[in-house]
């Protein structure tokens, strides 16, 4: 009996760890190249992180998380920086939304990023 509750607790952890956070790693060779707004009324490209820079300290910041939390818990915003990136070794391209979201697609798998510590990255200028 204690066996069996000791391999249940393992089990929990397990699956409590596999759905934790990851803080992002292996984001290498970042460069910005291109802005885009869906709103050019309301999202400029002042609000959004430009520079090299900031976009490497946005993604170091961040962590993984899943297409049903970043719908369900952060903003869309209609605008966003895009360039090329090497993630995990491969070659894929990056955006970085205004609302401290940001996605690295490499072939046809895209990982999604929230940050929830990037407030000074996204300050006006």
């Amino acid at each position: 009996m204690v066996a069996r509750r000791a391999m249940l607790l393992l089990t929990m952890v397990a699956a409590c760890s596999a759905k934790a956070p990851q803080p992002t790693s292996g984001v290498e060779d970042l460069y910005v190249d291109d802005f885009h707004s869906d709103d050019e009324g309301d999202c400029r490209p002042s609000d959004v992180p430009l520079g090299h820079r900031e976009a490497r300290e946005f993604f170091r910041l961040a962590r993984q998380v899943t297409s049903r939390e970043l719908h369900d818990h952060y903003d869309f915003a209609p605008c966003y920086v895009t360039g090329p990136v090497r993630y995990r070794g491969r070659p894929c391209t990056f955006q970085i939304r205004a609302g401290a979201t940001g996605t690295i697609t490499c072939n046809h798998e895209t990982f999604d990023f929230a940050c929830d510590s990037c407030d000074s990255l996204f300050a006006a200028r």
